[in-house]
Order: C-alpha cells, then sequence, then structure tokens
C-alpha cells in the first residue's frame, strides 16, 4: 500500500513538474508574441527590452491592425483620456451605487458566510486554521477599503 502511495506521489509530482513546464513555455511565447497582455495592469513592456507604452485596448489594436507608432501613440492618447471621463463617470454615480449596495449587503454577506461555511466544512483542522487567517485579512482589506471610501471586492482568496 505504500509503495502504491509513493509511487502515485511520484507520478503526481511529475505530472504537475511537467505541467508547469509546459504551462511557463506557452505563457513565455505569448508574452514575447504580445498576446498575453492579461498579465499586465499597468503598461505592457516588449520582452526584448524596449517599452511600447501602450496598454490595454489600445495594445490590442495597435498589434490587429499593424498600426504605425504614430498612429499607435494617438490612438493611446484617446484610450488614456476616454479613461479619465470613465472614472469621472464612475466618480459621479459612485454615491448611488454605494448606497444601493447597502440595500443588499446583508444578502450579500449571508452567501459569503454559507459559502465559507460550506467550505470550511471540506477542510481538515490545519486547513480550516489557514482558511480563517486569509479569511480575516480579506474581511480586514474590505472594512478598511469602506473606511477609505473604496469599494472592495474581496481580491482575497477567502471571498471567493
Amino acid at each position: 500500500m505504500i509503495r502504491s502511495r509513493n509511487r502515485a506521489f511520484v507520478l503526481l509530482a511529475a505530472a504537475f513538474s511537467i505541467g508547469l513546464l509546459v504551462g511557463g513555455t506557452i505563457l513565455m511565447a505569448a508574452t514575447r508574441a504580445g498576446k498575453a497582455d492579461f498579465l499586465w495592469r499597468g503598461e505592457r513592456r516588449d520582452m526584448r527590452g524596449g517599452g511600447s507604452g501602450v496598454s490595454g485596448p489600445a495594445a490590442w489594436i495597435a498589434r490587429e491592425l499593424d498600426l504605425t507608432a504614430a498612429t499607435r501613440d494617438s490612438a493611446d492618447a484617446i484610450y488614456r483620456r476616454m479613461a479619465v471621463e470613465m472614472d469621472s463617470l464612475r466618480t459621479r454615480i459612485r454615491p448611488q451605487v454605494d448606497s444601493l449596495y447597502e440595500i443588499i449587503r446583508p444578502d450579500v454577506e449571508a452567501r459569503r458566510q454559507q459559502m465559507r461555511t460550506e467550505i470550511r466544512a471540506l477542510l481538515t483542522p490545519p486547513q480550516r486554521e489557514k482558511y480563517d487567517s486569509i479569511v480575516t485579512k480579506d474581511d480586514e482589506n474590505r472594512r478598511r477599503g469602506r473606511e477609505q471610501g473604496q469599494r472592495y471586492t474581496g481580491g482575497g482568496r477567502g471571498s471567493r
């Protein structure tokens, strides 16, 4: 029994290692081809050392339409200007959205608690302890965001 368990563990470790290697290679190739923009939240850097300075939709449209540098820069400026205008719109409606959220907050919290209870039931005692720590940190981040007037959507693993 122990021999088959060890064998299963070795096979699992080998499969994980191969998957990690293949996934990393594919991700690296996608990054070099400029098709992994989802990895960056800010400015996208060219893997050969230079920075294109273009991010988000502007990078996609520049790549898809094979834009010249001047046209790409103009498109990027338009996207950046629109991002500022969209942020202004979001800021303007934020009080209404926040007040609507307060109406459904008890239901959201109840569902979050139900999910956490169901997940905890699946875990071993050491896993529960770690999960509780993650959940506590997630709750603290959410509370801190509310206090600062930000909407915290729960970036931690405990809220998912």
